[in-house]
């Protein structure tokens, strides 16, 4: 509608891109079409350093992204993301086996400025993931993530900690892959016009369904490709994954 957009692809530096089996990650949108495509005649929206996001993705990963339309529900919006009231989920593929069926991941986090990346430390920002399984495999599982605080690379560097790297993660210990196999499942947030409760659900496909499909049958017939409230449970669940 006028107020937000959602859609299955991620933006990264003025760059959009489908997920992998729609578009090529290199096809480029500049600014000027981007401001055509998803925003209302807004000069100040339009000035802003990304325009119309009020959160990104990985660059690798896929999944459902919401914008901003106008100034007014950029704002809104913004404001839910930083007050953690957007209940984020996503599906991962993930090296090895977790022995709960669902819990929480809280390692810590802080960037390294050394490596130049993120990791897990005592002295880092506490962090919180929730989990379930949804189904196993010997060698792989298809986990529900429910990304809580949002750090950067928080549901990468969680998997990893807990012993179970995201599936082409190589930076953190994941088998090389075709691609990444973290997919931003859902949002749930508040309407910035009219207030109301709303659910945007994106349902993976390409490489990730197929996977699934050919590794991990068993949840084909499990997954109702609707998740919603998957995760409530694990809030009081005693299954938490701490560091050291």
């Amino acid at each position: 509608n006028r107020d937000l957009f959602c859609e299955n692809q991620f933006f990264s530096s003025g760059r959009i891109a489908n997920h992998r089996s729609a578009m090529p990650s290199s096809e480029k949108i500049g600014l000027e079409n981007f401001h055509t495509i998803f925003l209302d005649d807004d000069a100040e929206l339009k000035s802003y350093k990304r325009p119309g996001l009020v959160h990104r993705l990985d660059l690798d990963t896929s999944g459902v992204l919401v914008i901003a339309k106008t100034k007014r529900a950029h704002r809104k919006l913004s404001l839910q993301f930083q007050q953690r009231k957007v209940i984020k989920k996503y599906l991962a593929v993930v090296d090895g086996t977790i022995e709960a069926e669902e819990g929480e991941f809280r390692f810590p986090i802080i960037r390294d400025a050394a490596k130049k990346m993120w990791i897990v430390s005592e002295n880092g920002k506490p962090s919180l993931t929730r989990f379930k399984v949804l189904e196993r495999s010997p060698a792989l599982s298809l986990l529900l993530l429910e990304c809580v605080t949002g750090r950067t690379n928080q549901l990468r560097i969680h998997c990893a900690a807990a012993g179970c790297p995201i599936l082409g993660d190589t930076e953190r210990g994941g088998k090389k892959a075709s691609r990444l196999f973290l997919h931003a499942w859902s949002l749930t947030l508040r309407h910035p016009a009219s207030g109301q409760m709303m659910e945007f659900v994106s349902e993976p496909d390409g490489d990730f369904k197929d996977l699934i499909v050919s590794r991990l049958p068993g949840a084909v017939e499990r997954l109702p490709w609707h998740l919603s409230g998957h995760l409530d449970s694990v809030k009081n669940n005693d299954s938490v994954y701490n560091h050291g």
